[in-house]
């Protein structure tokens, strides 16, 4: 146990610099900053704001709540001065959303942007805004129940220093890892040490098969799925309207050490307790929903729900574009209505390991049951036009929200694109996900122009011209898929290399996931990588 702990925190340790290194000069370019929206991106961004509730005020309000301090643009910084996380950069979600931003993407991007120590009842506390995910923090008779402790030890010292500044300096004497995904566990020694809990001070908790999980991402898949991560959250891409805007679930990650002690106590099935330091906690388990092994938790005595990451402020993906296994929308559902059961005529205040509260138990209820009911409708739809012969890519055209839903004003935002959704639900588990910018979300075949013969190659001025032809976001798809045909060949190819600048620049700005827009911006600094057409024979 201990050889298998050593090995994961160092791979992570690893992975991390490589990730840093690989991305170093990222940040330094300003990614199509000098390119503006295209008419039709700029239309579809505009009927967004007409279709969804955005003078509703009432998510502001819960993340507003309860707010006591914060740290001086939620900066971290690491043991050399070496900026860990920052809030500074996202200045600039002042103001209604620009050209350049889908406007519930930006309406998230705001309500991240809130960051610092919230209470949400008397005796639970929150630290958001610190790290891509919470901190939750429980006060028990004589000490502290920490739920998550974020992605770095950096971070999550600094979370806790933060409480400690406004509470009473009580110890730390539990951990709750509510899943096996390292934005909830890897901080773990900034809150406590190995030695504590080697000798019982500190009890470390998690669902049953937490640790072969976390170390079957880590270490297996660790170095690919941290590079992948790369592209998904965007953390080295530059800040603004025209950059990294937000990660969905949070800002982006932290950039850390990673940390893992091993749990000293598992939880095995739902309707287990615990008392802890006179906290009583009733567990509930949740597999194959946003991680294969996952829990959460009611707190009787606070009358708050704890949904881990089931039922957070957006669709959660189902196929992640970094890569993790895959999720079972059906599952998914099943879990969120035994909540609603189990626990929604109780509680009076939901909160999430990611996002802010929802306060009051009619509001709380409703919540729940709309996240229910979204990942039951995907799944439900997804089947329905598959067994009518659609393919995966072919359903994510056409597979929308209901305008009478409630969860269509609710969870504009995603964390990856539609594109994904179905493509679990039908089974196509790699198809798609290779985080190629040119092929991560092909052009359905039924939808393709017919002029759509491969007579661009060569070595005239007019080269790539077919491929500025479709201007109108519906062929966005299409011109990305016909750029996957360019060839890295000499610097001076330029009537190459702006097609997919200017497509990709289209795929972005028009898509609320974040994680979509991620994945196509590094092509848009097409410079340090010119390209030619060639023609595809098939």
């Amino acid at each position: 146990m201990t050889k298998l702990n050593y090995v994961l925190c160092w791979l992570g340790r690893y992975s991390l610099l490589t990730i840093i290194a690989f991305g170093a000069g990222a940040a330094d370019t300003a990614v199509g900053q000098e390119k503006p929206a295209e008419p039709a991106v700029k239309a579809l961004n505009n009927a967004v704001l007409s279709k969804l509730p955005f003078t509703k005020q009432d998510d502001f309000q819960d993340a507003a709540r309860g707010f006591i301090a914060t740290l001086p643009d939620g900066l971290v910084t690491g043991p050399n001065g070496n900026v860990v996380w920052s809030q500074k950069d996202y200045a600039f979600l002042e103001g209604t959303s620009p050209d350049t931003v889908n406007p519930s993407l930006w309406r998230q991007a705001q309500l991240n942007h809130q960051h610092g120590l919230f209470k949400v009842v008397d005796g639970v506390y929150q630290v958001r805004g610190i790290d891509l995910s919470n901190m939750t923090i429980l006060e028990g008779d004589t000490g502290l129940i920490v739920v998550d402790t974020l992605l770095s030890v950096e971070t999550a010292k600094a979370a806790l220093e933060l409480y400690y500044q406004h509470r009473p300096r009580r110890p730390v004497v539990a951990v709750i890892y509510t899943h096996t995904h390292a934005d909830h566990w890897g901080g773990v020694k900034g809150v406590t040490t190995e030695a504590d809990v080697a000798s019982g001070k500190v009890a470390v908790l998690a669902p049953e098969g937490f640790l072969e999980h976390a170390a079957s991402e880590g270490i297996i898949a660790g170095n690919a799925q941290r590079r992948r991560s790369l592209y998904q959250f965007g953390p080295l891409l530059p800040k603004g309207e025209r950059g990294q805007v937000d990660g969905g679930l949070g800002k982006t990650i932290s950039l850390g050490s990673l940390s893992l002690i091993p749990p000293t106590d598992l939880i095995r099935k739902s309707g287990e307790k615990r008392i802890i330091d006179g906290v009583e906690i009733i567990f509930a388990m949740a597999p194959e929903t946003e991680a294969p092994a996952e829990l959460y938790m009611y707190y009787p005595r606070f009358k708050v729900l704890n949904m881990a990451e089931i039922a957070t402020h957006n669709f959660h993906n189902l196929l992640p574009l970094r890569g993790t296994e895959v999720r079972d929308a059906l599952a998914w559902s099943k879990h969120l209505g035994e909540a609603v059961e189990t626990f929604g005529n109780e509680s009076e205040a939901v909160i999430a390991q990611h996002h802010w509260p929802v306060f009051g138990k009619d509001r709380a209820r409703n919540f729940l049951i709309n996240q229910r009911d979204l990942y039951k409708y995907e799944h439900d739809q997804t089947v329905r036009l598959m067994n009518q012969g659609f393919t995966a890519p072919e359903i994510a055209e056409q597979l929308e929200l209901p305008q009478a839903s409630p969860m269509s004003g609710r969870t504009a935002v995603t964390t990856a694109p539609c594109v994904t959704m179905p493509k679990r639900s039908t089974r196509n588990i790699l198809d798609g996900t290779t985080t190629i910018q040119r092929t991560s979300i092909p052009f359905p075949p039924f939808r393709r122009p017919k002029s759509t013969s491969p007579i661009w190659a060569g070595r005239t001025p007019s080269s790539g011209a077919h491929a500025k032809t479709s201007k109108t976001a519906s062929t966005v798809s299409w011109r990305r898929s016909q750029t996957s045909l360019c060839l890295p060949t000499r610097p001076t190819r330029k009537h190459a290399i702006s097609p997919p600048t200017r497509t990709n620049s289209s795929a972005i700005w028009r898509n609320p996931p974040h994680g979509a827009m991620h994945i196509f911006m590094p092509l848009l600094n097409c410079a340090t990588a010119p390209l030619k057409l060639a023609v595809a024979r098939r």
